[in-house]
């Protein structure tokens, strides 16, 4: 049976994926940062809480989890607003959370990756593309992701690990409304 690891998996693209696994008969480990009613829509799944900001969290999380075939890095939120307004504290969270946290997660599982010769998702966004007004610090993680992204596919290509980018635009996920200015 192949099997995912997904972060972010409360709501959005991470739900989405881990039904669709689910109901191809895939092993899901779904992770969230907190607990919540996304626990019981996943019937069938591993449930780990894990925030990506916190390592010790993430440590938590990815222990003994097995083969993994593919891992899903989609934890994830926005703060928008002008540089020169910006609550900086809050920035700090959304890079602790959409850049190291994609970096926590990836070296931990890492070694299973390279075992199975398996899959990377990095969920990005278009705002790793292209930026628009008050949205420079969000997109400034999102560019982060992609050159993360470049160079451990130069990285780990040796290894038979595929790296996949996406680059999601607007999407109905309730994202922009979890989004802080």
């Amino acid at each position: 049976m192949r099997s995912a690891f997904v972060t972010g998996s409360g709501s959005g693209f991470g739900f989405g994926v881990c039904r669709r696994l689910l109901a191809d008969g895939w092993r899901v480990v779904a992770t969230g940062e907190r607990p919540g009613p996304w626990q019981d829509a996943l019937p069938g799944a591993e449930i780990r809480i894990c925030d990506v900001a916190d390592a010790r969290s993430v440590a938590k999380a990815t222990a003994d989890v097995g083969e993994i075939d593919v891992l899903v890095n989609n934890a994830g939120y926005a703060v928008f607003g002008s540089q020169e307004e910006a609550d900086i504290d809050a920035v700090r969270r959304m890079f602790e959370v959409n850049v190291f946290g994609v970096a926590r997660v990836t070296q931990a599982l890492l070694p299973t990756l390279r075992r199975t010769h398996g899959t990377l998702v990095q969920l990005s966004s278009i705002a790793g593309r292209t930026v628009f007004p008050e949205s420079g610090y969000y997109a400034a993680t999102k560019y982060a992701v992609e050159a993360m992204s470049e160079a451990l596919f130069q990285e780990t290509c040796q290894f038979g690990i595929r790296i996949r980018l996406i680059q999601p635009g607007s999407f109905a996920t309730g994202f922009q409304a979890r989004a802080t200015a």
